[in-house]
C-alpha cells in the first residue's frame, strides 16, 4: 500500500505540474492576443518628457495635408495638461496638399464621445497664427496659436480635436490631442 500511495502521490504531482503548464501557456496566449488587438498605428508616441504630446492625425479622407509635427505646449516638459489661469499653446507644422485662400480654426472638447465646441480667440489661421494666405501646394507652414485655460474648468481628461478647414469647409489639418486640466 506504501508503493501504492507513493505512486498516487507522484502522478499527482504530474497532474498538478501539467496543469499549472497549462494555465499558464492559456494565459500567455490570452495577453498577448489582447496586446495584437490594439492598434496603435496611428498615435505617435513621445515620451512623457518631451513637450509634445500622443496625438493623433484625424483628417478624413483625401488627406488635404501632410502633418509634420504637433508641439501643444500647455506646460513644458510634460504630457499635455491644460493648466487653468494660463494659455495653451499649439502648433502644428503641416505640408499642404492643396490651395486655398483661406483657413479657418475649429476646436472641440472630446469628453466622453460627446464633441463640445470650444471657442477660441482667433478662428481665421490667415491672421497672427503664423501662416500666410492663399496657402500653397507642396509648401511647409507652421500655424501657431494659443488659447486661454479659464479658472473655471473643472478639473477632468478630455480630448482636444483641433482643424483648420479650407476655402471649400475640407478639413486641411485635423488633429487630436488627449489632455488634462488642471490646477
Amino acid at each position: 500500500m506504501v508503493n501504492g500511495q507513493q505512486g498516487n502521490s507522484s502522478i499527482m504531482k504530474n497532474f498538478s505540474c501539467s496543469l499549472l503548464l497549462k494555465q499558464s501557456i492559456l494565459c500567455l496566449i490570452v495577453v498577448i492576443s489582447t496586446l495584437s488587438s490594439i492598434s496603435c498605428n496611428r498615435l505617435k508616441f513621445v515620451p512623457s518628457h518631451a513637450t509634445t504630446p500622443l496625438y493623433e492625425d484625424c483628417a478624413k479622407a483625401p488627406k488635404h495635408s501632410t502633418i509634420k509635427n504637433v508641439i501643444f505646449n500647455a506646460l513644458p516638459g510634460q504630457a499635455c495638461k491644460l493648466k487653468k489661469g494660463t494659455n495653451a499653446s499649439i502648433e502644428i507644422d503641416f505640408i499642404s496638399n492643396e490651395q486655398t485662400n483661406t483657413v479657418k480654426a475649429i476646436v472641440h472638447g472630446i469628453i466622453r464621445s460627446v464633441h463640445i465646441p470650444f471657442p477660441i480667440p482667433n478662428s481665421n489661421g490667415c491672421k497672427n497664427c503664423g501662416l500666410t494666405c492663399p496657402l500653397k501646394k507642396g509648401t511647409s507652414y507652421s500655424y501657431k496659436t494659443s488659447i486661454p485655460v479659464r479658472s473655471v474648468y473643472p478639473d477632468l481628461q478630455l480630448v482636444v480635436q483641433w482643424e483648420l478647414m479650407d476655402d471649400n469647409n475640407n478639413q486641411l489639418v485635423c488633429v487630436v490631442v488627449p489632455c488634462d486640466i488642471v490646477d
